[in-house]
């Protein structure tokens, strides 16, 4: 120890004044001097953080394109820091330098600069390497064309936590370079995580890495805020001799529609000698202020250039111009959290030539509900470099967090929006759904207008059913109060009763705060006949495949070459595709689904025609998954016998008429089927044996 040495060097001088003690401690003093010289000069690199690199700090490979957050994390390291977040290492900025003392550093741009500075003024900000589970390396990594990738991927292995990567966080707006513009980095960053800003889907590791956008400071600071102009441009296309060559004549076409703000950038004779290229565009011979023109335009073109992603797609946001976004495989910033179908518009590269149809089919209340989004994405997520390196950091917290997750409405809903109050909050995981835990039980939801003695029978039956949770009463009669609460049946379970403000059946798939459990029995009030054993399979079911729809009435659809359409069948074939909701299981998330992301042509259909809410459910749910139905159980009649066809939807002689039309409707507002047929059902184990040695478990599977 030197600090001992030298205290003890002291001691001996003034407890011993001979000479011959101090000859010895003046040769002790040259021996330390010259044998530790070199330590104090390595001890002086080590305070200023100085990395030397030499050829063994090499790299193997690019990257892990296998990752995932199980086999290229240490989640078990996330448990030294704070209990419900993340702590955040970034590393002290060290001076590289090669074997010959040449400095290798690449200075941090402000935009890196204001990353790192939101990184260590948040929550998540831990000090103490040991205690953090996540690295920032000390190295901009934003933009490719300012590296030297070989030089960059030697730097990274000389970090002294790196080895392989693991755990630790990489930032990259601008991958690739000429020619080729790659979609990620190209540098050795392993097994580490990268916000990249031009994923394509091939590139990006779903669930371990982050799509962030590509964000201009310039443009930003130039963005004067939204103002009330007129937008008096149906669409803004950005005309580039980097777009692809099959969209450069097509984009030359659309530039000549007087409906069209064709925006290009300015030659040397146009702009001023104070007009930057990047603040400012040309729209003919005419010289504009950019971003701010945008805001003009109602919708603005986003498509492939050199790279996926463009800081046009954040300019546009900031302006209030909607983005169509024609860019295929292009995975958009924050999709894993963010719904990009409520702020922007997708086509696909080979229908641009339709692009004006698809803008005139939107009404003027779509397109105020696409353009307030979009704003309020850019506000929340993308408004900052600040904004955007902590919405990474949320991102990854949840995930590894996910009990503590924030959910659908968090990320998505403007706290300022009455159509999505604060009160009606979720906590779900987007699917996969993981397998729920059976102990948790179903909530039966029950829409009811005025069969009070059939509702009474329904709510007997499902309380024998063990895992009922709760019943939940639907009441949708607006001209008659509900019977007071002494007169409903005794049973062993809650009963909650919701007054409906208007008769819709789109009411029972509202996401009623009262849902308090994963999975739903929307059940109708006189579906009397099924035997608790029956309830009970279908939830073991569900608890199974806790994606799909899970039920007993089971329907098909059909296409009609001579009607050329598609059509309803309630006949008994060997197809299923539709699971009636009159009785069936489903996860609550499809409520919201419904709710808040079914076509509002859509649920108009429905509550007008008083027809069809079931088929639209079907639809939401193979729509999100792409997987058919589960139907359970052999029983196939679901008509009371003894209720009377007074007050019944299917009584109705059009009924069934409009189950064909409303499948005609519901395509053409889809754009396509997304219903999926099979030939499966699920039966108990040991239905149909006759076989006494063991009980079975659901014994009583009622009739056909």
């Amino acid at each position: 120890d030197r600090h001992g040495l030298c205290k003890y060097m002291m001691v001996v001088v003034t407890t011993k004044g001979s000479v011959r003690k101090v000859l010895v401690l003046v040769i002790l003093l040259l021996v330390f001097v010259l044998f530790f010289g070199v330590g104090l000069r390595r001890f002086h690199d080590r305070k200023v953080n100085r990395v030397i690199l030499s050829v063994k700090n090499t790299t193997s490979g690019l990257q892990d394109r296998t990752c995932s957050l199980h086999t290229c994390f240490v989640l078990s390291s996330c448990s030294l820091s704070k209990r419900d977040k993340i702590g955040v290492y970034v590393y002290d900025e060290p001076v590289f330098v090669d074997s010959g003392g040449s400095l290798l550093n690449v200075p941090y741009t402000l935009e890196y600069q204001q990353l790192i500075q939101a990184v260590k003024s948040s929550a998540y900000y831990q000090p103490i390497f040991t205690k953090a589970c996540l690295f920032i390396p000390p190295i901009d990594t934003l933009s490719q064309v300012r590296l030297n990738v070989t030089e960059v991927s030697r730097s990274l292995s000389s970090l002294p936590g790196w080895e392989d990567g693991s755990n630790h966080l990489l930032f990259n707006m601008l991958p690739g370079s000429s020619p080729d513009y790659n979609t990620t980095i190209d540098i050795a960053y392993g097994k580490a995580v990268l916000a990249g800003g031009g994923f394509s889907e091939r590139s990006y590791r779903q669930y371990f890495d982050v799509s962030i956008p590509v964000y201009n400071s310039l443009t930003r600071q130039a963005h004067t805020g939204l103002a009330q102009a007129t937008r008096k441009h149906l669409l803004t296309i950005f005309r580039s001799q980097h777009h692809l060559p099959e969209l450069i004549e097509i984009l030359e076409k659309l530039s000549h529609d007087e409906r069209v703000m064709g925006l290009h950038q300015c030659s040397k004779e146009l702009l001023a000698a104070n007009q930057s290229p990047m603040l400012h565009q040309c729209f003919g011979s005419r010289v504009v202020n950019y971003p701010n023109i945008l805001q003009q335009s109602r919708y603005c073109l986003i498509v492939h250039e050199l790279r996926y992603g463009t800081h046009q797609l954040l300019d546009a946001m900031m302006s209030g111009c909607i983005p169509v976004i024609v860019v295929d495989g292009y995975v958009l910033p924050f999709s894993e959290v963010l719904d990009w179908t409520r702020a922007s518009i997708r086509i696909h590269p080979h229908d641009v030539n339709k692009l004006f149809s698809v803008l005139e089919k939107i009404s003027v209340e779509q397109e105020n509900e696409l353009r307030e989004q979009a704003v309020f994405l850019w506000e929340k997520y993308f408004i900052s470099m600040e904004q955007i390196a902590i919405t990474v950091l949320d991102i990854i917290n949840d995930r590894i967090f996910p009990h503590l997750a924030k959910s659908y409405e968090s990320w998505n809903n403007n706290p300022l929006d009455a159509a999505f109050p604060a009160k009606f909050q979720y906590n779900y995981l987007r699917l996969p759904l993981p397998a729920p835990d059976p102990a948790q039980g179903f909530t039966a939801v029950i829409l009811t207008y005025d069969r009070v003695d059939m509702l009474y029978q329904v709510m007997r039956g499902v309380a024998k059913a063990p895992h009922l949770s709760k019943i939940l009463i639907v009441w949708n009669n607006l001209e008659k109060s509900p019977p007071p609460s002494s007169e409903w049946p005794v049973i062993n379970k809650p009963v909650e009763l919701i007054q409906s403000k208007e008769n819709k059946l789109s009411n029972r798939f509202y996401p009623y705060p009262e849902i308090t459990t994963d999975c739903v029995l929307s059940i109708d009030d006189d579906i009397i006949m099924l035997t608790p054993d029956e309830l009970e399979f279908g939830y073991t079911v569900w608890t199974e495949y806790p994606e799909h729809l899970v039920g007993f009435p089971g329907r098909v659809h059909f296409w009609s070459e001579e009607e050329k359409t598609w059509k309803y069948n309630s006949e008994w074939t060997n197809n299923i595709s539709i699971v009636l909701t009159g009785a069936a299981f489903y996860h609550k998330l499809y409520n919201h689904l419904y709710t808040y992301h079914l076509p509002k042509s859509m649920k108009d259909w429905v509550d007008k025609n008083m027809n069809c809410e079931d088929i639209a459910m079907n639809f939401v749910i193979a729509n999100y998954t792409g997987k058919a139905p589960i139907k359970v159980t052999p029983r196939k009649k679901f008509k009371c016998a003894d209720c009377s066809p007074v007050g019944s939807l299917w009584s109705d002689p059009n009924h069934f008429l409009e189950r064909h039309e409303c499948l005609k409707v519901f395509t053409s507002i889809y754009g396509n089927m997304p219903l999926k047929s099979v030939q499966f059902r699920a039966d108990p184990v040991l239905f149909k044996d006759e076989y006494s040695m063991v009980p079975k478990k659901f014994p009583d599977m009622g009739n056909l």
